[in-house]
């Protein structure tokens, strides 16, 4: 609980660092987890509508929302706010969420540079997305991660080529 973990701290001041550390490691393999969904239930429809997905997605999505949503909403918002009262403050807050954007689109420019796409040559057929979306909500039920792998047999059609034969 959490009284216990601040009784632990009282005691021993040199583990703050290491606690800290810890609901960061948390924090982010939390984040990594709702990007892999998010990949992964998006999958069958980038597939479907536009015969391609990017594998590099997930990792510009991990860097490019926590800094836009923690840092850049925020000094937009308190930019925003405070115009009326503190122009030049809120001049150099919106110059400093500039800035963090600047960050970020060097990060995703460099990353677009790297042009690893997973492509398919046409759209997969219906039977293909009906088997991922059983593949998808079986990779996020709440069974055992054995049987969630079973979704991934599900998938598979999505990451094959398409046949060269004749209709």
């Amino acid at each position: 609980s959490v009284r216990q973990q601040r009784q632990k701290i009282a005691k021993c001041p040199h583990r703050v660092p290491r606690l800290w550390f810890t609901k960061a490691l948390r924090y982010i393999r939390a984040m990594v987890r709702v990007q892999l969904v998010a990949t992964v239930v998006v999958l069958p429809l980038a597939l479907a509508c536009f015969a391609f997905q990017s594998v590099l997605s997930p990792l510009a999505n991990l860097v490019a929302i926590p800094i836009t949503g923690f840092f850049v909403v925020p000094l937009i918002l308190l930019g925003v706010l405070v115009d009326p009262l503190l122009p030049q403050f809120a001049g150099e807050v919106l110059r400093l969420a500039a800035q963090l954007m600047e960050v970020v689109f060097v990060v995703l420019r460099w990353l677009a540079a790297a042009d690893l796409v997973f492509t398919a040559a046409r759209a997969p057929s219906a039977i293909a997305l009906l088997g991922a979306f059983v593949g998808v909500a079986v990779l996020l039920s709440p069974m055992s991660w054995r049987l969630r792998l079973l979704g991934l047999a599900w998938l598979a059609p999505l990451l094959m080529p398409p046949s060269s034969a004749p209709p």
